[in-house]
């Protein structure tokens, strides 16, 4: 909840000083930097963090806190005209009530940003049960230690780091869609191999090393999608909406999902990502048809808001 708005507003902050033919080298290299300290902590950390939880968050949250002050006072945005008056009430209340009529008709106005907003936070919800429940799979289910789980996910952070530095560069010549379209394929087809064969420690360190590959991609391609197709005019404003839109499909997503896995035990967590990414793509592909239609990779132009 705290991180919900740095979170966003770090995404604008990238749109803004970022050029936007580098952004998929931008991208890749912070993913790397996340990942490689992804890794670092699940080799030399997360063993030790199980023991002492409060100490271990009170040092993120630190680090957090220490990562945007830097960004604050570091980061130099451009000079940008001040924001219009597009509203004509008077009164705080009347006011603020015409300018939420005002956000939410003008992004969820068009086809292509409200199945953008449903396909990124679709694809948000789909992993929620892994992200709750795959630690007490490995170790419950599977019977893994907990030092031998983040030296699994340790292994597959790495790779995904080697693998992204090839990435960024291949987003930027073609585009980043084409990037989070083939992620959301491949990480069905991991779903339904970990669903049926993922029973010993063995074959959990392979699904998982392939799981952690094809979100780290996946994730690559997100802010960088959300950049090439929304109106960089506005591109705080459509970013809020689809966070919130990303918020309340997590929202849900924690609550069926949990739901879920009492019902049905941590296997699920194959079934559910698979069901969720599959709407994910699904909503994709009608956001890939109107990119398309208002001319593509070389001449798409976000439509105009009213």
């Amino acid at each position: 909840m705290a991180y919900l708005f740095p979170g966003s507003v770090v995404c604008y902050l990238i749109a803004d000083v970022i050029p936007k033919e580098c952004i998929g080298r931008y991208m890749a290299v912070s993913t790397i930097l996340g990942t490689v300290m992804g890794a670092f902590f699940s080799f030399f950390i997360l063993d030790y963090a199980v023991n002492f939880m409060k100490p271990t968050f009170c040092i993120i949250g630190a680090l957090y806190m220490i990562a945007y002050l830097l960004q604050f006072f570091f980061v130099k945005e451009g000079e940008y005209p001040p924001v219009q008056d597009n509203v004509s009430g008077n009164g705080f209340v009347r006011k603020t009530m015409q300018y939420l009529v005002l956000f939410f008709r003008q992004c969820f106005q068009h086809k292509i940003f409200v199945f953008l907003f449903l396909s990124t936070g679709l694809n948000q919800a789909s992993n929620i049960c892994r992200s709750m429940y795959n630690v007490l799979f490995a170790t419950k289910e599977i019977g893994m230690t907990i030092g031998y789980y983040g030296k699994i996910m340790g292994i597959g952070a790495l790779i995904s780091a080697v693998l992204i530095l090839f990435m960024g560069k291949i987003m930027d010549k073609y585009h980043p869609m084409m990037v989070y379209l083939i992620g959301g394929i491949f990480i069905m087809g991991v779903n339904v191999f970990g669903y049926f064969f993922v029973h010993t420690p063995l074959t959990f360190a392979v699904i998982g090393i392939a799981t952690g590959i094809m979100y780290a991609i996946q994730g690559l391609a997100n802010t960088p999608l959300l950049i090439n197709l929304l109106p960089m005019e506005k591109f705080g404003q459509f970013s809020s909406a689809n966070s919130m839109v990303n918020s309340i499909a997590v929202f849900f997503g924690a609550w069926l999902g949990g739901y879920l896995t009492d019902c049905f035990g941590y296997r699920v967590m194959f079934v559910w990502d698979f069901c969720v990414t599959l709407l994910a793509t699904f909503a994709l592909l009608i956001v890939y048809k109107e990119w398309h239609r208002l001319g593509g990779k070389q001449n798409y132009v976000p439509p105009k808001i009213a």
